[in-house]
């Protein structure tokens, strides 16, 4: 049996590799409507191994889980789901006693909680969305606008009026929080549960994000 050299061999584990995480984002941008998943920026632009703005690790993460859970308990992806699991709860940990976490974590939390619901576990599920609804609003996730301040307006930083990085910046914060309220109130009328995002009126609770540009 022929020897395959060692520099062959990583070559081809790298490109199992590579078609390996292919499969799983592909397998979740699939079935991404069913996860309430919402983005401004293509996803496949933002999530390629070029992007610009590539995504938190946790995002990540979160997303190669439920792909691997929507390939199904038969595929060859099946025993990595612990792992991945694994690896996206430690992620939003760490990310989350920063400061400000990044909005990606905002959306990672509550992908773990998708990932929760489908596979039955509704403790579980309830505890990862109800924290990325209150991640949501104490970033002021539900109360955006799409009008820039004065600072943001005048600083280059943000590009030009009415576009540039700001203005998708901020489409993809509202898309966030949109997705965060749909999870949050369909599996609490589903369960029976409180949801995390009850209607308020008081002015520094109620929500006034408008709805996703698209």
């Amino acid at each position: 049996m022929a020897l395959v050299p060692s520099d062959l061999l990583s070559s081809l584990h790298a490109v199992h590799s590579l078609t390996s995480l292919c499969s799983r984002l592909q397998s979740f941008l699939s079935h991404q409507t069913q996860c309430c998943f919402f983005t401004y920026t293509d996803p496949r632009r933002r999530f390629s191994s070029n992007s610009l703005n590539p995504p938190h690790p946790a995002l990540l993460g979160s997303i190669y889980l439920l792909g691997c859970h929507f390939l199904g308990p038969s595929s060859s992806h099946a025993p990595l789901t612990s792992p991945l699991l694994n690896n996206a709860v430690r992620d939003v940990l760490q990310a989350v006693g920063s400061a400000r976490p990044p909005i990606d974590v905002v959306q990672a939390c509550c992908l773990i909680g998708q990932y929760y619901y489908f596979t039955g576990d509704k403790v579980q599920g309830y505890r990862h969305a109800f924290a990325a609804a209150r991640m949501a609003t104490t970033l002021g996730l539900h109360q955006l606008s799409r009008e820039r301040d004065a600072w943001a307006a005048g600083s280059e930083l943000f590009g030009s009026e009415g576009g540039g990085p700001w203005a998708n910046e901020r489409e993809n914060e509202i898309a966030v929080f949109w997705q965060v309220f749909t999870v949050d109130r369909m599996w609490s009328a589903a369960y029976g549960l409180v949801a995390a995002l009850p209607d308020e009126s008081s002015p520094s609770r109620r929500i006034t994000t408008p709805f996703p540009a698209n």
